[in-house]
């Protein structure tokens, strides 16, 4: 996990965000067989004109919140991080699963 958001951003203070970190190890233990270069790769925001921050990630999450602490706010940050990890995929069985309750 550590790795995955250091290929992403560096070694800077804002990459070890702890909301961040919460949220990865939450989709990382719900799937790991995740292809950590592809996650890094997303996180950044590679293959966009800008690449994207932690606190980009964050700030899209927090407008799909509900409620407050930062348990609440991870699970909104996992949907979308797991959304642009499965985009562009086309073998279903590459898919990453959003963390929380077995659907």
């Amino acid at each position: 996990m550590l790795q995955v958001v250091e290929d992403a951003w560096g070694r800077t203070p804002a990459t070890w965000e702890g909301m961040m970190l919460r949220t990865l190890g939450l989709i990382l233990d719900r799937n790991p067989g995740a292809q950590l270069g592809r996650l890094g790769s997303k996180l950044a925001g590679h293959g966009k004109k800008k690449p994207l921050t932690v606190a980009q990630w964050k700030e899209t999450s927090i407008s799909g919140t509900v409620g407050g602490g930062s348990s609440s706010r991870s699970m909104p940050l996992a949907k979308i991080i797991v959304a642009a990890y499965n985009d562009g995929l086309e073998d279903p069985t590459d898919f990453l699963s959003t963390p929380g309750r077995p659907g």
